[in-house]
């Protein structure tokens, strides 16, 4: 009878298929509806998790903790021997002039998406959007003025740090040293005196040269003319292009590295942009810095890292759907492998990971490392008869085990890489021990109580075009065979 047969599944074989087809299953089928409802909860928690708190890193990647002694070489380096390939402070340029096309452009796209000519097309070439500094000859002193305070106002930066923007220079120039009327009238004498401010010599009062010799020479960057930095590029006659320079509060380096605190100040920059344009009538305005290449490297990371774990994913839920042959369990499989790909997003985020190259990586190939286990036992569920309960007590008591000493033994595996200095090593040791853990709980647990609450029962689900296809390579396989061993076959 039923109870004869339920008996012989709990007490057959080795004692941990009769743990997993006795206590542990009973436990799944009683429990089942709460144990759906709980990894319900998990799913939903560590997709906010993961979503709002794993980010894209603000530094380049480490080979070795920070308390390391190779790091700490570093600093020791930089502050007792003053030995560092950047010196001062972070410094933000606040742009107006260039095209959406210009890479430098916020609105435009990314230098990598620009193909080999990038250099020729856009950097040698600067793209003006036909902006001329005359008609705005006070609007951007005061753009640079009210981006300052900004900066300010959002602690950023201090008063003693300061900014420069030539423009004020050369207003000074033109009032005090020449006599003349500012803002200027005529377009092409604001051109020509533009010039010859530039190529003022240096014991001139408020001359380029004279303001970046003893006041301004940490501030000095921008468009090359005739081996000077100045503040803007001068295209036929006409100020195209202008930018002010802006210091911020954080040291260059940290340990070698950009500041942590980068993606704080990119969003606190953009705020203190917009005010700038909405103070000065300006717009298509730029704010940039040498330290974002890291952050927009590791966007681009991120961006990649999460379309590889989606396509990986996917590829997943066509193998489960060509093992098992059943759309209903492999949907029901869709969201385990989702839940345990959210859980390691989720663990990473909670442990204060952020996206750089090792976790882009990690991201990429966590789909795949999460399928075996739910495979296993969803194909072991398919292949088992009777209702919910008994397919899902037969299943965990012929792959139970399994599943557990494939777990078990890959964590021992990571046991090793946990011990070494190598960062990358035991970084990379901790996301597969998060992954075959999350896969392990996922699939022996939710999966298996997800299935006794609403698997697929004898025959349902399953897709005639693939058992045909089955049907077909079983029956060439046996023809191959029976050729093989036939006892007739004749012998040369």
């Amino acid at each position: 009878g039923k109870k004869e047969t339920e008996e012989e599944i709990e007490t057959e074989g080795h004692f941990m298929e009769v743990f997993f087809g006795g206590p542990f299953a009973h436990f799944i089928v009683k429990f089942g509806k709460a144990i759906v409802f709980v990894f319900a909860l998990v799913l939903i928690g560590s997709t906010v998790c993961w979503t709002l708190y794993l980010k894209p890193a603000s530094k380049t990647f480490t080979f070795f903790a920070e308390d390391h002694y190779y790091e700490q070489m570093k600093t020791i380096q930089k502050d007792k021997f003053k030995f560092e390939s950047i010196e001062g402070k972070m410094q933000i340029t606040m742009a107006f002039g260039l095209k959406s096309s210009d890479p430098w452009d916020d609105g435009g796209e990314h230098p990598t998406a620009l193909g080999e000519d990038l250099y020729e097309d856009t950097v040698q070439m600067a793209k003006y959007s036909g902006f001329d500094l005359f008609d705005y000859q006070v609007q951007f002193s005061d753009a640079a003025r009210e981006f300052h305070d900004q900066l300010i106002a959002k602690g950023q930066t201090t008063t003693e740090d300061g900014y420069y923007c030539w423009l004020d220079d050369f207003k000074r120039w033109a009032m005090y040293t020449h006599g003349r009327e500012y803002p200027y009238t005529d377009r092409a004498a604001f051109a020509n005196n533009v010039s010859a401010w530039l190529a003022a010599d240096q014991s001139e009062g408020f001359s380029w040269k004279n303001r970046t010799w003893w006041k301004y020479g940490n501030y000095k960057g921008g468009t090359s003319e005739d081996n000077y930095e100045t503040g803007f590029g001068l295209s036929d006659g006409v100020v195209r292009f202008s930018f002010s320079l802006h210091n911020t509060s954080y040291e260059m380096l940290e340990n070698g590295y950009p500041s942590a605190t980068m993606w704080d100040l990119y969003y606190d920059a953009e705020d203190a942009l917009k005010a700038a344009e909405a103070v000065s009538g300006m717009s298509d305005g730029v704010q940039t810095m040498r330290q974002y290449g890291i952050m927009a490297l590791t966007s681009y990371l991120t961006t990649s890292a999460y379309q590889n774990a989606s396509a990986s994913l996917c590829l997943a839920v066509v193998v489960i759907l060509l093992f098992t042959n059943n759309w209903w369990l492999t949907i029901l499989c869709t969201f385990a492998l989702y839940c345990v790909t959210s859980l390691v997003f989720a663990e990473m985020a909670i442990f204060g990971w952020q996206v750089n190259i090792l976790e882009a990586v990690d991201i990429s190939i966590a789909g795949g490392m999460s399928v075996d286990y739910v495979l296993h036992l969803a194909h072991s569920y398919n292949s088992q008869t009777g209702n919910h309960g008994e397919k899902v007590t037969k299943a965990l008591k012929e792959m139970g085990v399994s599943v557990t000493s494939g777990m078990l033994t890959t964590f021992m595996a990571c046991i090793a890489l946990f011990m070494t200095d190598m960062l990358w090593f035991r970084l990379f040791g901790c996301f597969i021990a998060m992954v075959i853990l999350s896969a392990f709980v996922t699939s022996m647990v939710g999966l298996m109580a997800l299935l006794a609450v609403a698997g697929p029962g004898d025959g349902q689900g399953e897709m005639p075009c693939l058992k045909f296809l089955d049907a077909g390579i079983c029956k060439k396989n046996d023809e191959g065979a029976g050729k093989e061993f036939s006892p007739t076959a004749a012998v040369p």
